[in-house]
């Protein structure tokens, strides 16, 4: 009976540490070599603490259902915090939000207004200011806002620093995502920029002008845009990063 109990005893330990070590063991390295990868799934949460003004409407932004959105109102501070409990991303990496504008367009004024911002164990590493922003895709009202990363990072905010953006009041925000840095070194010579518009050529949509500004927000950049409608502008800008404490 004693032995019996025993072994019960030690069982019950053994599965608890097991138990305990999965629950707050160590982060594992997340490089799946997935471009723009939605951070989500198991161990993926929204980080109460570090999010304001956010109403997720009953969304869950962490399953997987790239559709559900959450909305962020565009008051001083406003923020959303996306954290992966179990897995880290490894510097180089672009980190940022896909998200879709309420009550006017996404404008040039937006990157300054925007910081996407990287934490690694609760502590805060860097933010991209001003962000970079694109289309998801041609002729989508989904855009990118991000930047890359000097950084491993396990928690990737989007934070509104206000200042007024002429008729955008809200934010939907669909996801977090991170793209590895393969993703982004596909160039042959990443160093090759003939046009010194601050893109590499195997990355230029517009060889002969600057890539930076698209006033109808096609994906054609204005220099090589014909049939230009002067939209507000979309801008794809390399990103300025600073060390924030």
């Amino acid at each position: 009976m004693y032995r019996t109990i025993l072994r019960l005893f030690f069982r019950t330990a053994f599965l608890l540490a097991v138990t305990t070590t999965l629950s707050f063991g160590q982060e594992t390295l997340e490089d799946n070599k997935v471009c723009l990868d939605p951070i989500v799934g198991r161990g993926v949460v929204i980080d109460h603490e570090h999010t304001f003004k956010f109403d997720l409407n009953g969304a869950d932004l962490t399953d997987g259902d790239l559709t559900d959105y959450g909305i962020l109102t565009l008051e001083d501070g406003a923020a959303l915090s996306i954290e992966d409990s179990l897995h880290y991303y490894p510097a180089g990496s672009e980190a940022g939000f896909v998200v879709s504008p309420i009550g006017g367009p996404i404008s040039w004024d937006v990157r300054w207004s925007f910081e996407v911002k990287t934490y690694r164990n609760g502590e805060i590493l860097e933010a991209g200011s001003p962000v970079t922003v694109r289309p998801l895709a041609l002729g989508s009202d989904k855009y990118i806002l991000s930047f890359k990363t000097t950084r491993d990072f396990d928690l990737v905010k989007i934070y509104y620093g206000g200042g007024v953006i002429e008729g955008l009041v809200k934010l939907k925000v669909y996801y977090a995502f991170e793209c590895p840095p393969a993703c982004l070194e596909t160039c042959e010579n990443p160093a090759l920029d003939t046009d010194r518009d601050g893109y590499a050529d195997c990355y230029d949509k517009c060889p002969t002008g600057s890539d930076a500004q698209d006033a109808d927000g096609d994906g054609t950049p204005d220099a090589c845009d014909p049939t230009n409608d002067c939209c507000p502008a979309t801008v794809c800008v390399p990103v300025t990063i600073r060390r924030v404490r």
